[in-house]
């Protein structure tokens, strides 16, 4: 089950932990899912989450993956 889209909820849980501002933070997608990486981004920024998204082509991403798991 999805929980619910709770955007108070999730603000005050960024004030308790000492974040009342939000935060920034890099997203990365791949080109495919852009408007879903969009839709994300909204919905942080929402709650005070800055998300900046850069979309990579597909091999881009991979290659990125395989570096993270050495």
């Amino acid at each position: 089950k999805v929980p619910a889209y709770q955007p108070e909820e999730a603000r005050k849980l960024l004030r308790e932990a000492g974040l009342p501002n939000g935060f920034d933070v890099p997203m990365t997608a791949r080109t495919m899912f852009k408007e879903s990486a969009e839709k994300l981004r909204e919905q942080l920024s929402a709650i005070g989450i800055r998300a900046t998204v850069t979309l990579v082509q597909d091999h881009e991403y991979f290659d990125f993956q395989q570096k993270m798991k050495a």
